[in-house]
């Protein structure tokens, strides 16, 4: 997926660190 739109990419890695650290 990072290929075809790395933007939001971004955004998921960016809101699965943000799950990891509520966890």
């Amino acid at each position: 997926m990072g290929k075809i739109c790395p933007s939001y990419n971004r955004s998921t890695s960016a809101a699965t660190v943000k799950l990891i650290l509520q966890n």
